[in-house]
């Protein structure tokens, strides 16, 4: 589609309406780049549930127009309900496109521990092992809490209340890992500091 079809007359929310409709019917990042560049307020602005361009872009997994976007957009920009793009992907992205769009919002440093329910929360709600792998593997902190239920969980705490019990175990030996590195009276800390130091020859 040409962006010769928007006129100067043309409202900024129909702008912000037309990229939309763009981004859902495929990924177009030129179209996109060339309305940004028409009027860059487009990156930051919303629509009245808090959504982001960004946010759009990874609910149809369209990763070339991420790719524009996060260039422009505040990549850990929150809707009304406190859900960041990351958390966008875990969520709505189409299975086909969700590890890559998770993987290049991660590479372009979304934060992992942000909003009312972290992205490795809502991977465990999803049941999810695989996701909570990646996140666990890429630092996300396993001991945040997160609202669930009218209540304010963990992750494994979760995971044990949807009866995952396969994630709550992968769940807890990360929580031990980091009180482990955390504690310096731990038995693992106690047994490293008890080592001796190799002694170099100069």
């Amino acid at each position: 589609m040409a962006l010769a079809f928007l006129r100067k007359s043309v409202s900024f929310y129909d702008r912000w309406t037309r990229c939309c409709e763009i981004i859902a019917q495929g990924d177009e990042p030129e179209e996109i780049s060339g309305l940004l560049e028409r009027d860059a307020n487009l990156s930051s602005e919303r629509n009245s549930k808090g959504d982001t361009l960004l946010h759009i872009a990874v609910l149809y997994g369209r990763i070339q127009t991420m790719s524009i976007l996060a260039q422009h957009c505040d990549i850990d920009a929150t809707d009304r309900y406190g859900d960041s793009p990351l958390n966008w992907a875990v969520l709505y992205t189409p299975e086909s496109k969700k590890l890559e769009c998770i993987m290049f919002l991660i590479y372009h440093g979304a934060k992992m521990d942000l909003g009312e329910r972290t992205p490795l929360a809502s991977a465990v709600i999803k049941g999810d092992t695989a996701l909570v792998e990646l996140f666990v593997a890429k630092g996300s902190n396993v001991i945040a809490k997160s609202h669930y239920g009218g209540r304010s969980l963990t992750a494994r705490e979760i995971a044990i209340d949807k009866g995952y019990s396969n994630i709550a175990s992968i769940l807890q030996f990360s929580e031990q890992k980091r009180c482990d590195s955390n504690d310096p009276c731990s038995p693992k800390s106690l047994a490293k500091a008890s080592r001796p130091e190799r002694c170099e020859r100069i």
